[in-house]
């Protein structure tokens, strides 16, 4: 009888559950807001070793940064032999917006040394500082010396690799003032001669020579479960990872002056999940493309 009437008193009086303070319930169920509120512009940043003996830096945007940057925006590369975040930087190149920047001073040939990179974007009114990275990136001293030999490896495959230079896409900058929606904020016209279909004013970053093995498509049509036969004329290309090749990306061969779209890629070569070589799936342009008419000497 007495445990039948707790039970009734249990279920008529339910014990509520603890109430935990603000502090308790951030500890228990952290939710970290600064992607979201995130005013910085840099997303990434990776160092990566160059056949001729130079570091290249590269970075990627930061998906939330919407801001517009203006037109007289400046790189600037910085460097930190103890990383201290606000002393000690010294700045080694200025040049305008672009995805990479070489370390041309070799300061650690023929030694072991320790230091960081950060990353400065430079306007009237307006400055934003990347967080620091590694000499050597993500990899160890071991690793990195890896990646340059199978990056000197790469580039001595002369007769299987096509003369070219890559056109890298830009996803920052001055938004076009002719054919861009402010609404979604994406080109209307692929005939824009400002942004070139992009969006941004320029279209793509300045040039950078790199060469290409092209494995051309075969004359066997790919059967679509849907379509019946098709032959969609993808190619496939084998490229460094150097200079970040991604969706939407044009490569020009200088021989022919044949233009090619990137569609995708697989990685062949990495190191700790570091992407050295790539496997791009490639899609040839039409002339009628605007394209064609990005020159080489874009700056």
């Amino acid at each position: 009888m007495a445990i039948r009437l707790l039970h009734e008193y249990r279920a008529a009086s339910p014990i509520p559950p603890p109430q935990l303070s603000t502090s308790d319930r951030q500890l228990r169920n952290p939710v970290d807001e600064s992607v979201h509120l995130s005013t910085s512009p840099f997303g990434g940043m990776d160092v990566w070793p160059s056949i001729h003996g130079n570091n290249i830096i590269t970075w990627t945007q930061n998906k939330h940064f919407k801001k517009a940057l203006p037109e007289d925006t400046v790189l600037v590369l910085e460097f930190n032999y103890s990383g201290a975040i606000d002393d000690g930087w010294i700045t080694i190149s200025e040049q305008p917006l672009t995805y990479f920047v070489e370390d041309r001073t070799g300061r650690w040939h023929g030694h072991i040394m320790n230091g960081y990179y950060r990353l400065k974007l430079v306007a009237p009114g307006v400055e934003y500082v990347s967080d620091r990275i590694s000499l050597f990136g993500k990899l160890s001293f071991t690793e990195y010396r890896t990646a340059l030999r199978i990056l000197r490896a790469e580039n001595r495959k002369v007769y299987h690799k096509s003369a070219g230079y890559f056109l890298k896409r830009r996803w920052i900058g001055t938004r076009c003032t002719r054919c861009n929606n402010p609404l979604i904020n994406n080109a209307e016209q692929e005939k824009c001669p400002i942004c070139y279909a992009t969006g941004f004013i320029g279209g793509y970053f300045k040039p950078k020579q790199c060469a290409m093995e092209i494995t051309l498509a075969g004359s066997n049509d790919k059967v679509d479960p849907n379509r019946g036969p098709v032959n969609d004329g993808s190619s496939t290309g084998r490229i460094t990872a150097l200079y970040t090749p991604e969706m939407n990306d044009v490569w020009v061969d200088s021989t022919t002056g044949v233009r090619w779209r990137i569609q995708g890629n697989n990685v062949i070569v990495h190191l700790r999940s570091v992407p050295v070589v790539l496997q791009c799936q490639m899609m040839r342009i039409p002339a009628s493309d605007i394209v064609y008419a990005v020159e080489r000497n874009l700056g």
